[in-house]
């Protein structure tokens, strides 16, 4: 019952298991550690994107662009090639948000 759980949660693992790759035990410490894992990563995702999206949305229609000074940038100045990576990116965020259907 629990290997045909972890094979529906998890094939590789549950083949790992067949294979006699991994004990039972060990492929359901492996699972916990991916599905931890997995959440960390979606949590850091999310804030990163809850920082940087609302504030450029903000900004749009506002005087913000034409005050850009690259001599006040804390980090690396804003270049071309930035803007056009973060168009990219903002290109590649609405995909994902269609394919997942959120609003």
């Amino acid at each position: 019952m629990q290997l045909a759980r972890l094979r529906q949660e998890d094939p590789e693992l549950a083949d790992r298991v067949v294979e006699g790759e991994l004990t039972l035990a060990g492929a359901w410490a492996e699972r916990t550690e991916r599905v931890e894992e997995d959440k960390r990563q979606r949590r850091v995702a999310t804030r990163l994107l809850d920082e940087v999206v609302p504030p450029l949305a903000q900004a749009r229609g506002t005087r913000t662009f034409s005050r850009y000074d690259p001599a006040f940038a804390s980090g690396t100045p804003i270049t071309r090639e930035t803007i056009a990576y973060a168009m990219e990116a903002l290109a590649e965020m609405d995909q994902v948000w269609q394919e997942r259907d959120l609003p």
